[in-house]
């Protein structure tokens, strides 16, 4: 059994987030090769290259957006997770489904009390040895402590 307040505080990583943005980018140049290469009409095509355009660009304005919000993220034994912002005022967050920790990443995902929603990526190596590790511990408990409440 952990010890009580056993936490970790994890900063975000400025090449994670380049990372995360520049895969937005890919993304969106690839949804455009396969509308070409699906040949279709005139007119259809346009109309599916600007949805594809907006909807690309709306993910790339929300991603910039959650970065404005979250300057750390708190995770504790307790299952809480909490965003930090830059006036270092705390927020309450709840991971969605499909946050992963894997051994040299983490993949979060968060819906907010408000209804916003927040990705980061971190990477180990920006994190201290002792913060990742604490980390992997809370995230191998699963259901019991981190994540207990998952949003889809």
């Amino acid at each position: 059994m952990l010890s009580p307040g056993y936490e970790v505080c994890l900063k975000p990583d400025p090449r994670a987030r380049a990372i995360l943005l520049a895969l937005v980018a890919v993304s969106g140049a690839t949804g455009l090769l396969i509308i070409a290469a699906l040949r279709p009409a005139a007119m259809p095509g346009a109309a599916m290259v600007a949805v594809w355009v907006a909807a690309v660009w709306m993910q790339y304005c929300r991603l910039q957006k959650g970065f404005g919000k979250l300057a750390a993220l708190q995770l504790n034994d307790l299952g809480v997770v909490t965003v930090v912002d830059h006036a270092n005022g705390r927020q309450q967050a709840n991971l969605r489904t499909g946050s992963r920790i894997l051994p040299a990443v983490a993949w979060f995902r968060l819906a907010m009390p408000e209804g916003g929603h927040l990705t980061e990526l971190m990477l180990a190596s920006s994190q201290s040895e002792r913060d990742w590790r604490r980390l992997q511990v809370l995230w191998r408990l699963g259901n019991t402590f981190i994540g207990a409440v998952r949003l889809n």
